[in-house]
């Protein structure tokens, strides 16, 4: 919001006040768990500063986006281009964490077990960075990230 308060001229674009609205109402769909307020001095979160279960989910959400999850299944299991491939696609010099324990991981076979309450509680934050940072992983990702934290919350109510 301040960002767009801070333009010196009065054409902010309908887009990016669509944007923040969007951005605000997942918020309030899906407030964080312990959200605090950033300092003044602190630094907004950069790509590295994203957990690797965060890249490893946007890839799942991009190869599902584009009729491909079955390249995400080949991917999951070989870890070197699993690495390879999120380098590429979103530009990251250095992958973070270790990409090995995400060997044969699958966003969608925790959010349809119904024994793993604990840990689709634990992908909300991962989900919710990709819907919050389009800039990032792109528009058509965060927006699928959305689509998945709006089903997630409808069916937890």
């Amino acid at each position: 919001m301040m960002l767009l308060f801070q333009k010196k001229d009065a054409s902010i674009k309908k887009e990016e006040i669509k944007q923040f609205l969007n951005k605000v109402s997942l918020l309030m769909y899906n407030p964080p768990a312990n959200f605090e307020e950033p300092s003044a001095d602190e630094e907004p979160l950069s790509a590295a500063d994203f957990p690797i279960r965060t890249y490893v989910i946007a890839t799942h959400f991009y190869l599902e986006i584009n009729n491909n999850e079955l390249h995400y299944e080949t991917l999951i299991r070989d870890t070197t281009a699993l690495k390879e491939f999120i380098s590429a696609k979103f530009k990251l010099s250095k992958i973070p964490g270790r990409i090995e324990e995400m060997k044969n991981f699958s966003y969608k076979k925790i959010l349809l077990s119904k024994s793993a309450v604990s840990a689709k509680g634990q992908l909300i934050p991962q989900i919710r960075q990709i819907a919050l940072n389009p800039e990032m992983f792109g528009k058509e990702v965060s927006a699928f990230a959305e689509n998945v934290l709006k089903e997630h919350s409808a069916v937890k109510k």
